[in-house]
């Protein structure tokens, strides 16, 4: 059974990459789709009928002690060629401030930084040769404020941050199976970020000259890796994160909750509910929207502008992992229209698809374990979400990629996993 949700992983990170679009607009996120559920249903699969740990591809006893020294050399060395890759492409193309022709990504972030360096006020329009409101929660940005003083790159933060998680990644997973009888396979898979990681660079280099996404890749995967955790501070921490940078997890908190209350964890979901909203008051609420209201408003209405510019002129919906482009192709009217209704159609299906994880939870609770569900319902809703965003551009889906490291190496053992009781 693992062998099948490696494949299917490996699947998934080739759609997204070299495959990508391989079948045309129309039916390759359907395909994507699928195997990105499919990753979480085998998964499911595997973790409910398991009640021992796997010891039939055990390795032989000196292989067992050398494997972790070999896989740990490999990861050494897999890091030292990824941030050579990263820092030969970045000495090829300085960002400054002010330049925005590519992309505004990283410019947003230098402005927002040295607005909070400087006391000034953080979410305010930012003028270039356009207006743009802030769009970038606090955990997106804040990070770099150590660039900043330190006049050092920015893209370091995200590289590093995402190297820092798998880092951490690599040696939890490496560690547990050093204790456990684990076959060769096991002993290679805590290096699955790096390759997924690896290969989004070699498909679109430029890429990670503009964009930041390690950063908000580095956070879920720890928030994820976090759902086996026996403590609930982890969890809060990760969701936290995600939730102040790419929020697109703040759909699945509500289930998150409800879940850990189905499987018994009524006390530990009262923690996480009043950690998390403590979190977001004390870092977002309070010091920057309790000054500007309308800020998160604000932003969200220039995501939807940008949107409707990317509709109308790019040929992002058409790149093969979204579904935008059936919208564009079936309804009829304005683009803002089909915009609207695509906007709609998206919040109603990740709502239909957490109802109906949530109606199956009470179920769930006599055959798998809070963990199981905590990250088998995570991975098919960012799945989905992503699938259904109104742009898919392509650095976004390092998120659901990263997800699924966490499925790989989830235990399998006979002892409980999860928070405590």
């Amino acid at each position: 059974m693992r062998i099948v949700l490696t494949a299917l992983c490996l699947l998934e990170l080739l759609l997204v990459t070299q495959f990508r679009n391989f079948a045309g607009p129309y039916i390759s996120p359907v395909l994507l789709l699928a195997c990105s559920i499919a990753i979480a249903l085998v998964f499911r699969k595997e973790q409910s009928t398991a009640t021992r740990p796997i010891v039939e591809n055990s390795l032989p006893a000196v292989l067992s002690r050398i494997a972790p020294i070999i896989t740990s050399l490999a990861f050494l060395a897999f890091s030292g060629i990824i941030i050579h890759k990263l820092t030969t492409l970045w000495s090829s193309y300085k960002i400054t401030v002010n330049d925005v022709d590519q992309s505004d990504i990283i410019p947003q972030i230098m402005v927002l930084v040295q607005r909070f360096v400087h006391h000034q006020p953080v979410y305010e329009p930012i003028k270039w040769h356009y207006s743009m409101f802030p769009t970038y929660l606090p955990m997106q940005w804040l990070p770099y404020v150590v660039a900043e003083l330190a006049h050092k790159d920015y893209r370091w933060v995200p590289a590093l941050v995402l190297w820092f998680s798998c880092a951490w990644f690599f040696a939890k997973n490496t560690y547990a199976y050093i204790k456990q009888k684990v076959g060769v396979l096991q002993y290679l898979l805590p290096l699955w970020p790096l390759l997924t990681w690896w290969l989004l660079i070699k498909d679109e280099p430029y890429t990670f000259v503009i964009t930041v996404e390690e950063l908000v890749a580095g956070y879920y995967l720890f928030t994820a890796t976090q759902m086996q955790s026996k403590s609930v501070l982890p969890l809060v921490v990760g969701i936290s994160l995600c939730l102040l940078s790419r929020y697109s997890i703040v759909l699945w908190v509500p289930l998150c909750i409800y879940g850990m209350y189905s499987y018994g964890y009524r006390k530990q979901a009262m923690q996480v509910g009043i950690g998390i909203v403590a979190v977001v008051l004390l870092c977002y609420v309070v010091p920057f929207l309790s000054s500007n209201p309308l800020a998160f408003v604000e932003g969200y209405q220039y995501h939807d502008r940008a949107a409707l510019y990317d509709w109308n002129f790019g040929n992002y919906i058409f790149n093969g992992l979204g579904f935008g482009c059936l919208a564009v192709k079936l309804l009829e009217g304005t683009t803002a229209f089909k915009l609207h209704v695509y906007q709609k159609a998206h919040l109603v299906i990740c709502l239909l698809v957490l109802a109906y994880m949530a109606f199956r939870c009470k179920k769930e609770t006599k055959n798998t374990r809070l963990s199981t569900y905590l990250l088998y319902t995570f991975k098919i809703y960012i799945s989905v979400f992503y699938c259904f965003i109104q742009t898919p551009y392509n650095y976004l889906f390092f998120v659901p990629l990263i997800v699924s490291a966490a499925l790989l190496t989830a235990d399998r053992g006979e002892k409980p996993v999860g928070l405590r009781k």
